[in-house]
C-alpha cells in the first residue's frame, strides 16, 4: 500500500518535472533568441528608425531580464505535488 503510493507520487513528480524542464528550456531559449535580435538591431542588420531604437532595445532587455529571472526561479524551486 505505501509502496504503491510512493510509486504514484514519484510518477507524478517525474511528469511535473518534465513539464517544468520543457517550460524552463523554452523560456531561456526565447531569451537567448531575443539577445540575438538585440545584436542584429545594434549592428543595424534589422533596420529600425532611430527614434524607436532605444525604446525597443530597452523593452527587449526588460523582457529578457524577466524571462531569465522566471527561468532561474522555476529551475531552483521544487515542483509541488498534490497527494490527494
Amino acid at each position: 500500500m505505501v509502496e504503491e503510493d510512493i510509486d504514484i507520487i514519484a510518477r507524478r513528480l517525474a511528469e511535473e518535472r518534465k513539464k517544468r524542464d520543457l517550460l524552463i528550456s523554452l523560456i531561456l531559449g526565447t531569451s537567448i533568441f531575443l539577445l540575438g535580435v538585440i545584436t542584429l538591431i545594434i549592428t543595424e542588420n534589422i533596420k529600425i528608425p532611430d527614434e524607436y531604437k532605444s525604446t525597443i532595445l530597452l523593452l527587449l532587455l526588460i523582457i529578457i531580464w524577466l524571462a531569465v529571472t522566471l527561468g532561474i526561479y522555476l529551475a531552483l524551486t521544487p515542483p509541488k505535488i498534490e497527494t490527494t
